[in-house]
């Protein structure tokens, strides 16, 4: 089909890995802040940080660098300091102050960057790019002192806003240069890479890849090269001594934002609940590292044609909040297929039933399905009146008053769902399964990422609906979809209040651990 692109192969093939496996990672508007408001990689969308070989917690920094000729891990502190976003432009002012005293080395790094967001000729796409505007770095190893004297840094990505995700792929570049003992030579460190992300209501990613160059030139004066060991001294000879060397490295980086749910089990059988439910929030951070660095002997002399490759992977984590979520007293839930996913989405908030009974083999009506998906995504409840000044609703079958209002007006703006007609929404009409299935897949802005064959793999895939034939193979191909034991799909039978539970909670699985598992491992194994 012309203009499509095919999702990626190693979405299909993690995500068809994961389907309904694993607990899920959730969070509600009403019951938890949004994932931006919580300590993560993406304090402020756009927030400029230098693409760096390292992770870190609230507690502690840990990098390497490379301008000895060897892997340096330094640990230490780091602060963050965003400033805020005025006429499109944000700052960072970020310290470091590190150290590895085995290795005798120390590290104090601070830096001004700034990233400038416009909009886009493309709807829903803002254009960032970062520049460093003030820089000063200082390292001293073993005595021998590195101050960096340039550095430039290019860093371009675009946020393509959804209604239930943004994702933000980029590109980076980076040049520095240091100097040595002031006089003596140069380390210069050439850097480029990439950056793919996204954020949701369930979490946020962000994978930076990068490779590095460095190159190392010293003239070691003939006092310190007669007298001292350092790279590359020999420790004998009156004369200067120029020690050249070129190394190389790789890194992977990710930085997420996690929320999950998980199954209780109380331990006294005479407990009121029969089970619960505990929500976890945390950041977590890994890196791996590859290098190939110069070798030296055991007096630093520099080993002509000899090599020291090697490797390292670090992670750390954020101490994680927890919250017990509420259990309802829903008295004809117990003994279906759904009822875990159900008491969830309502402890959540998600899912709403202002009585004892949920009804999960009744019908789901276009309203509820509507309002129980925008609270899905997070999504901001329209304003109370369709503009200003304005008494009037947006539908004639939804009133103002209605509790489902807003949501259904916020998810009809930004084209999840539409009315039947001009001013008509038919709230409490039925649903089908194709019908839900194709508003889940416009949340994601991934309706127009299949690249179809004539058929989807379902038995009755003649009686899918043209409108719905793309969403349906998109959402199989994402775990969302499964054919009954028939190999049906179903895509015209009205969408059960227990079908569309389960169907939300692997929404909620894939905006969480699924796409994480995308958004990480995808991209560092098969980069």
């Amino acid at each position: 089909m012309a203009g499509r692109k095919l999702i990626s192969l190693v979405l299909l093939v993690l995500l068809a890995q994961s389907v309904a496996t694993g607990p899920s990672r959730v969070e509600a508007a009403s019951a938890s802040p949004p994932p931006g408001s919580a300590p993560g990689w993406w304090v402020v969308p756009g927030a400029p940080e230098p693409p760096l070989p390292s992770v870190y917690n609230q507690d502690e920094y840990r990098e390497v660098v490379f301008l000895t000729g060897e892997a340096v891990p330094l640990t230490g502190k780091r602060l963050l300091t965003t400033g805020s976003s005025r006429g499109g432009v944000i700052t960072s002012r970020i310290s470091y102050r590190l150290e590895n005293p085995t290795l005798n080395v120390s590290l104090t790094r601070n830096l001004s960057l700034t990233t400038r967001s416009e909009k886009t000729p493309v709807k829903d796409q803002t254009s960032l790019v970062t520049t460093v505007d003030r820089f000063a770095e200082t390292v001293t190893a073993g005595g021998v002192r590195y101050r960096l004297e340039s550095y430039e840094l290019s860093s371009a990505s675009v946020e393509d806003h959804r209604p239930g995700v943004n994702y933000a792929p980029g590109n980076w570049s980076e040049r520095r240069v240091y100097s040595i003992n002031r006089s003596e030579g140069t380390v210069e460190i050439l850097g480029s890479g990439r950056t793919v992300g996204y954020r949701n209501q369930w979490g946020s990613t962000q994978t930076t890849v990068g490779d590095y160059t460095v190159q190392y030139q010293r003239t070691i004066p003939a006092a310190v090269a007669a007298g001292a060991t350092g790279a590359g001294a020999t420790g004998a000879g009156a004369s200067s001594q120029n020690v050249n060397w070129l190394a190389t490295a790789h890194f992977d980086a990710s930085s997420s934002h996690l929320r999950r749910v998980e199954a209780l089990r109380p331990d006294p059988v005479t407990s009121s609940l029969a089970d619960g439910y505990l929500l976890r929030d945390w950041d977590e951070r890994v890196l791996r590292l590859n290098w190939d660095l110069p070798a030296f002997d055991a007096t630093g002399t520099l080993r002509s044609g000899a090599r020291n490759p090697g490797g390292l992977e670090l992670q750390l984590s954020t101490n994680p909040a927890l919250q017990r979520l509420p259990v309802p007293d829903l008295v004809d839930v117990n003994g279906h297929w759904a009822r875990e996913e159900i008491e969830k989405l309502h402890g959540l908030g998600i899912l709403l039933s202002p009585g004892e009974t949920f009804g999960p083999t009744l019908p789901m009506t276009r309203g509820e399905f509507t309002a129980a998906l925008a609270r899905t995504l997070g999504l901001a409840p329209a304003p109370s009146s369709s503009g200003a000044g304005s008494k009037a609703s947006t539908f004639e079958d939804v009133p103002l008053g209605d509790p489902q209002y807003r949501l259904i007006t916020a998810a009809t703006a930004e084209g999840i769902v539409q009315g039947v007609e001009q001013r008509v929404f038919f709230p409490e009409g039925p649903l089908t399964r194709a019908q839900a299935v194709t508003m889940i897949v416009r949340s994601l802005g991934l309706q127009y990422r299949s690249d179809l064959a004539s058929r989807t793999p379902y038995r009755d895939d003649a009686e899918i609906p043209a409108w719905a034939r793309d969403p349906l193979y998109i959402a199989t191909t994402l775990g969302l979809v499964r054919g009954d034991s028939d190999g049906a799909v179903l895509p015209g039978r009205v969408l059960t209040k227990g079908e569309a539970t389960a169907l939300l909670d692997r929404l909620i699985h894939l905006l969480g651990d699924r796409m994480r598992l995308e958004y990480r491992y995808g991209v560092i194994n098969y980069r």
